[in-house]
């Protein structure tokens, strides 16, 4: 059995080309740890080519209700034909307003922009 770890899927997507554009979309507690840790070291994913989006920071646990979680939401605005980036903002500023998600604090890191906090 192998634990999932932002190490193991580094090594596992350093088998692509170089250059392939990668997109990682985490919903787990504490799944912040695939881009950075609680004391701010960067993840070994980060790099080019990839961007990662979390359902919550490295501090806070993720919540999967049958009617709302990050993914369903976020999925909701890509179907809705939004980009990454507004998908994830829109996404993020919905569970800011709701109770049960607020304290997730999603996350995301693209290589054009600087790992972003979700109140960004």
């Amino acid at each position: 059995m192998c634990n999932l770890t932002p190490k193991v899927l580094d090594g596992w997507l350093d088998q692509l080309p170089t250059g392939t554009p990668t997109t990682l979309i985490v919903e787990s507690c504490y799944s912040g740890n695939f881009i950075a840790s609680a004391d701010g070291q960067l993840s070994p994913l980060v790099g080019e080519d990839r961007t990662i989006i979390t359902s919550a920071d490295a501090n806070n646990q993720s919540l999967l209700r049958l009617t709302s979680s990050f993914s369903r939401t976020f999925f909701g605005h890509i179907q809705r034909n939004k980009s990454l980036n507004q998908a994830f903002r829109n996404t993020s500023d919905w569970m800011g307003k709701m109770q049960l998600h607020s304290s997730q604090s999603p996350q995301i890191y693209m290589t054009a922009d600087r790992y972003l906090p979700a109140n960004i």
